[in-house]
């Protein structure tokens, strides 16, 4: 099952945003170092071309580049005759783009996740098993009133039954405290005077 979450999309586009952003940065300084770049022969601005672009390909910023022939004058006084000696160099030109369409593909990927679950169709809607998944925290916190040091410590039994005794009494230990913990709220509602918790603070709850 595929569901959209918008607290995840929003988590997960920002990260997204700031992670292309970072790339077409790194992508204008690499372009804007190589472009200073000259070569003596083509051969050698073509290998240098085909690794520059296997370094810093993106499939959402995709390069493509050319080689240019350029003449130069040599250093040094010219000649009397007054036409200048001149060199022949290469140098590359590099240009980056954005595809769009694996931009977009990533940014439904990212704003979806994927629940599965053994549960028939006919039994739970797909809102019902997303609301069931989303309330696994309150699960999650009372276990861990189980697995507080405070509550047990560490444990030395060897004989299998054993352990799984101990077990079940602890499960029926953290039945108890539930019952316990819902009747004090449930007492709650009726009292006019507030509790005060830990940090003098006051609640009903």
């Amino acid at each position: 099952m595929w569901f959209v979450h918008p607290s995840l999309m929003g988590i997960r586009q920002r990260d997204l945003k700031n992670g292309l952003k970072k790339k077409k940065i790194n992508s204008k300084k690499a372009i804007k170092k190589i472009h200073k770049q000259s070569f003596a022969c083509e051969p050698d601005a073509e290998d240098a071309l085909k690794e520059f672009i296997k370094g810093h390909q993106s499939e959402y910023y995709p390069l493509t580049g050319r080689i240019v022939t350029e003449q130069k004058r040599k250093p040094g006084r010219p000649p009397k005759n007054g036409n200048p000696d001149t060199v022949t160099r290469y140098r590359l030109e590099v240009e980056y783009t954005t595809d769009e369409k694996a931009v977009q593909k990533t940014r439904e990927r990212l704003s979806c996740f994927v629940l599965i679950t053994n549960i028939p169709d006919n039994e739970y809607s797909s809102k019902e098993i997303l609301k069931e998944y989303k309330q696994q925290s309150s699960i999650e916190t009372t276990f861990k009133f189980i697995k507080d040091p405070f509550y047990v410590g560490p444990l030395y039994l060897q004989n299998k039954n054993r352990l799984e005794t101990l077990a079940y009494v602890l499960l029926i230990a953290l039945l108890l405290f539930n019952i316990l913990e819902r009747r004090v709220r449930e007492a709650l509602k009726h009292e006019k005077k507030p509790l005060i918790i830990p940090g003098k603070k006051k609640t009903f709850r």
